[in-house]
């Protein structure tokens, strides 16, 4: 595990690990770290298959887990955005006693439709991996677009979570489609009454992927210690949309948990 390549910032003595959504990689935190790593030491990770680990061959969300929990700080904060929110929430059910507190960004435990549950319907994430396979660039744009529908300055965003993703290596196709597998088979539904450590989530009112009426089911998953927030006229990206009100969201949050 020594190769993977783990990246820190930050002069403060508490860590806050940043873990990326699908298609992504570490660089999607750049508009947010300042306002944190005079406070704090920021570990910013690029999954297996993304950014400076492209060639970092471990596409199984175990062992993804593994790296993730051997590189981590006794005591972290893990911090998880759309799928790194399902891996950050996987990591803590394996090993809570790591672990001060977890925060998923617009993620969910199920992605996927199930009965009486919402999601994203399985054929749609069949046909998009199609898609990738056909047209990646394109696929890829519409991806961008969906993260910020309805989000203010959404052009102004679109164009920067493009330039990220642009800018860096792209991601191979067995890498996007090892997350899409993921994403359709991971089901933690029924292991979240098990945390015990404080829980924030933060959600986009306007979030097309996690969907309003499907946060008040997914509270109900939760035993104690679990908070949520809903950012108005934020999309899938509220960090990007929202970075000021994001801050301060997370900040309160640490504050009441004494972290």
């Amino acid at each position: 595990m020594k190769s993977f390549f783990w990246q820190t910032i930050g002069s403060g003595s508490k860590n806050i690990i940043f873990l990326h959504g699908w298609g992504f990689n570490a660089q999607i935190w750049s508009g947010i770290i300042p306002y944190y790593s005079d406070n704090f030491k920021l570990h910013i990770v690029d999954l297996p298959g993304y950014g400076k680990n492209r060639n970092f061959f471990k596409y199984s969300l175990k062992d993804i887990i593994d790296i993730i929990s051997y590189h981590s700080p006794n005591q972290s904060i893990l911090i998880g955005w759309s799928l790194g929110g399902l891996i950050a929430t996987k990591a803590i059910i394996q090993n809570p006693e790591k672990f001060h507190g977890l925060i998923v960004i617009c993620s969910s435990p199920c992605f996927c439709e199930k009965k009486s549950w919402p999601g994203i319907k399985i054929k749609i994430l069949n046909n998009f991996a199609l898609q990738l396979k056909d047209n990646f660039k394109n696929t890829m744009n519409r991806f961008f677009s969906i993260q910020l529908l309805g989000a203010k300055k959404q052009i102004r965003n679109i164009r920067k979570l493009k330039d990220n993703f642009f800018d860096q290596p792209e991601p191979s196709f067995r890498t996007l489609i090892s997350g899409l597998k993921i994403l359709k088979n991971t089901d933690l539904r029924y292991s979240l009454k098990h945390l015990k450590i404080p829980i924030l989530k933060i959600y986009g009112s306007l979030d097309v992927l996690i969907p309003k009426k499907s946060i008040p089911i997914i509270k109900k998953l939760y035993q104690t210690n679990n908070f949520d927030f809903i950012i108005p006229e934020a999309s899938h990206a509220p960090f990007i949309s929202h970075p000021k009100l994001f801050f301060q969201i997370i900040k309160k949050f640490l504050k009441n948990i004494n972290f």
